[in-house]
């Protein structure tokens, strides 16, 4: 697919708009479909950060941009497949508290959402347990048969009730999980 950063069409009505977009990431690549005035960057993949850089240069810079996607549909992970009647997502399953407001002010990852999205994107807030896990582990008893032990576990969306919950249910891991939500998480805020 080929989606170019600016257009000439009529914007005037939200109708389209949606038909215009819906179709401009659907369409194949074709040369003549590149403008006559060029292009100011290429984007490889249509993905979460290819369609960021996009938005960012054609916003903020006022360039031209062409973004290439060799897949059927733009979105890169971003998209959704059914599959006997369900749903599913192919890559982001959750964007938690980061998203929300730190200390009063919104986190970057929002601003920079309501920014390229001119604030076109409403976060919901996650539930209290967002997801569950199930851990199974497999033994043979004395008379060799095998048994399973089923265990669920709620993921918290706060970390800190999150990280008690699962050295309460795994209190041999205590240093791995400790390990996890120290140094691991610290580093991994950074990107956000």
């Amino acid at each position: 697919s080929g989606i170019s950063g600016k257009t000439d069409r009529d914007t005037s009505s939200p109708d389209t708009d949606k038909d215009h977009d819906d179709n401009l990431t659907k369409q194949g690549f074709a040369m003549h479909k590149i403008p006559k005035n060029g292009v100011d960057m290429i984007v490889i993949g249509s993905g979460i950060s290819g369609l960021t850089l996009a938005a960012l240069f054609a916003k903020s810079l006022n360039k031209r941009v062409l973004v290439l996607e060799q897949h059927d549909v733009a979105g890169g992970n971003t998209h959704t497949f059914e599959e006997q009647g369900y749903e599913f997502d192919t890559g982001v399953h959750y964007i938690g508290g980061r998203v929300g407001e730190q200390s009063g002010t919104p986190s970057f990852l929002r601003q920079l959402m309501s920014y390229i999205t001119d604030n076109g994107v409403e976060w919901e807030p996650m539930e209290d347990i967002y997801d569950v896990a199930v851990c199974r582990s497999f033994e043979n008893d004395e008379e060799q048969q095998l048994s399973q032990t089923r265990q669920e576990f709620g993921m918290h969306k706060d970390m800190k009730i999150l990280k008690q919950s699962l050295i309460q249910a795994f209190p041999e891991e205590k240093a791995v999980i400790e390990t996890y939500f120290g140094s691991f998480l610290q580093k991994a805020r950074l990107s956000f």
